[in-house]
């Protein structure tokens, strides 16, 4: 049905066409709307800033009618905005219009390029590998819900393995890249929107493991034809967590940041959010955080490397839209979380994405001349955070950035390389303004971290660097660059996805171990964590602004 204005006047429609033009979608707007909003309808993830025309990731190619350029378009060069680019965010509809998706962007039916699955933190079994006749059909689906990504693990319950992993790009960030953004979007009257997008993408998930087990031999014998998930654990940090809940945040966007609730809670997901999935008699068990800074994904990454059952001084970091780190220091846990704002995420970036396949993960300057290398050597897309990263280390080795991160050739930009369509991908000045006050924000935490606890770099014997990002990490430019304190390089571990692991462990080990006991143990590792608020510290700025130079 065509929605009307009031009165007699069509409502005027926007026609989105994928990059190729070969799909399209319309959607009916209310009149004075911006093309984002009506985009945002579609389901078109787009966006890192709430439409605040800063991020530049929602510009779009204008088929008809191209409107005048405005002083924020004005950021995307001359050259595309001959050929029609404009950002979506600030260009409002009052007519018919046409619009086509940019290079990264993709209509909700389309193939999307597939996320990373980070590390080998998980074994995964097929039921092939252990040629298993029998039929297997209850799975326990755990879940890492991160800002930028959803990560989901299959297991089995006839024995408590991991037979697939699957990665999604999170929906809901197309209210804001980063967990303020998401605060905000609540506040504003979104949140229901938000939980409906997390338990779409999770429901997504699991429809596209029966989808490919169905694929298989025994599926295709019609073994797997009752495939049902009786359990969910999941992990998320704590704005995450109330998202697909449904638990209000005006506690935690403001001080004393008090979470609705950070205790651990088993229920029916029809219970949490009604629907019309297949997950609506799932029993969902959310983990419990710490604080409104430290959430459950942090603690189920304490709980993946034992970080309670530790000898000696063990470091944990998660380094990715927020730093969350913790220091074990023989009984005590000392945690802190640092907003180092989306740059490790790709995101907030020129030609930034996340790490998906054709991301570029690593850079080496040779001759002068960048050698790249992408994910699933696909043809470069964009460049993601791990890429940046070495990219960064690589210009300031070279000379071509001094030490407070200015190219001194005076140049606005670096080329890294050139995409399929021959557009090009760029690292800019600003760029490198926004990697440094994300590098200042994770070194800062750590410096102050080890300060509280009275422990030398020295005194350290193990860094756990836990997340997607830490898994591609160059350890050694990260520490050239100041991520990490010089000392602690040859200490330092990549752990992979522990949320997702830790999770994992948590439901194992109920099933080996009892539901009581296994929650027992969780609980007091989220009980025994310390939280030190880094916004109450008045070293920090001090910190912060020592750590902006390379």
């Amino acid at each position: 049905m065509r929605r009307k204005r009031k009165g007699s006047g069509r409502m005027p429609q926007i026609t989105v066409l994928s990059e190729d033009r070969m799909k399209q979608k319309t959607v009916l707007v209310q009149a004075g709307e911006t093309v984002l909003s009506g985009m945002r309808t579609l389901g078109v993830v787009m966006g890192n800033c709430c439409g605040n025309g800063t991020c530049k990731k929602c510009a779009v190619y204008f088929e008809h009618p191209v409107p005048e350029a405005c002083a924020e378009d004005a950021r995307l060069g001359r050259t595309a905005l001959d050929a029609g680019k404009r950002l979506a965010c600030c260009h409002k509809v009052t007519e018919d219009l046409c619009v086509r998706l940019a290079s990264g962007m993709y209509l909700p039916d389309e193939t999307r390029p597939k996320m990373q699955i980070e590390g080998e933190d998980l074994k995964r079994k097929s039921v092939a590998d252990e040629n298993r006749q029998t039929e297997e059909t209850e799975y326990t689906v755990i879940v890492d819900i991160g800002t930028t990504t959803l990560a989901a693990a299959f297991m089995r319950e006839s024995d408590l393995e991991i037979e697939q992993v699957l990665t999604r790009e999170n929906s809901e960030r197309r209210y804001g890249s980063d967990v303020v953004s998401r605060i905000r979007a609540a506040e504003e009257g979104h949140g229901v929107d938000m939980q409906a997008a997390v338990w779409a993408d999770i429901e997504a998930m699991c429809q596209e493991f029966v989808t490919e087990k169905m694929r298989t031999p025994q599926g295709s014998a019609g073994v797997f034809q009752k495939i049902r998930f009786p359990q969910m654990v999941v992990a998320g940090n704590t704005v995450m967590e109330h998202l697909l809940c449904g638990y209000p945040l005006s506690g935690l966007g403001e001080a004393p940041f008090r979470p609705f609730s950070l205790e651990l809670t088993r229920q029916k997901k029809s219970g949490i959010f009604p629907g019309s999935g297949s997950l609506e008699e799932t029993e969902v068990v959310v983990l419990p955080g710490a604080s409104a800074f430290v959430g459950a994904d942090i603690v189920a990454g304490l709980y993946a490397v034992s970080m309670d059952q530790q000898e000696g001084v063990t470091l944990f970091l998660d380094i990715g839209t927020n730093g969350e780190m913790a220091i074990e220091t023989g009984g005590e846990i000392l945690a802190t979380a640092t907003s180092a704002g989306p740059a490790f995420e790709g995101a907030n970036m020129t030609d930034g994405v996340p790490g998906i396949e054709g991301a570029i993960q690593q850079v080496n300057l040779l001759a002068g001349r960048p050698v790249i290398r992408t994910i699933g050597n696909k043809p470069p897309v964009g460049i993601c955070g791990s890429g940046i990263l070495d990219l960064a280390s690589e210009l300031y080795r070279s000379g071509k950035i001094d030490r407070h991160g200015t190219f001194l050739d005076g140049a606005a930009s670096y080329q890294v390389a050139t995409r399929a369509d021959g557009s090009r991908i760029c690292f800019t000045q600003e760029d490198m303004r926004q990697l440094q006050l994300a590098k200042s924000a994770i070194r800062s935490g750590v410096d102050l971290l080890l300060k509280k606890s009275g422990v030398s770099e020295a005194e350290v014997q193990t860094v756990w660097l836990a997340g997607g990002f830490g898994c591609k990490l160059n350890v050694h430019k990260a520490a050239l660059l100041g991520l990490i304190p010089k000392g602690l390089e040859k200490k330092t571990k990549a752990a992979g996805n522990t949320a997702l692991r830790g999770a994992y462990e948590f439901a194992k080990a109920c099933g080996e171990h009892g539901i009581e006991q296994t929650e027992i143990r969780f609980k007091e590792l989220a009980h025994k964590i310390r939280v030190l608020n880094l916004a109450g510290e008045p070293e920090f700025e001090a910190y912060y602004l020592r750590n902006m130079d390379f």
